[in-house]
């Protein structure tokens, strides 16, 4: 003899059918986004009441502060700063009708600046 299920309580009557609800289900792959696209536009909206409401310099610095407190609780500690108009040391290579340069300022590792050709 087969036994079957409990009835489902009262709330959950109406939704054990999936079929009625076949449109909630039919964009899985897009609820992730859709879900982080809400939140993100309910923070972005709540920012922007925040920013409407600020009058006075000292209402923007406590702004900045608290922004950067957020910050530094999500993604840690600022690095040092390092001094503006370091020293500043240029190199150059001539390879094959074309100059490259390489920039260093300050305490940053050498980037390429610009390929010229001759």
């Amino acid at each position: 003899m087969a036994v079957s299920p409990p009835p489902l309580p009262p709330p959950f009557a109406a939704h054990a059918s999936v079929l009625d609800f076949w449109a909630i289900y039919s964009d899985a792959p897009n609820a992730l986004y859709k879900d982080f696209a809400d939140e993100a536009f309910a923070r972005l909206a709540a920012r922007k009441a925040a920013v409407d409401r600020l009058e006075s310099r000292a209402d923007w610095a406590r702004h900045q502060q608290e922004a950067r407190r957020q910050i530094v609780e999500v993604v840690g500690p600022f690095p040092e700063r390092t001094p503006h108009g370091g020293p500043c040391s240029v190199t150059a290579n001539e390879i094959d009708g074309l100059r490259r340069m390489k920039v260093a300022m300050g305490l940053w590792t050498p980037r390429r600046a610009s390929l010229v050709r001759l």
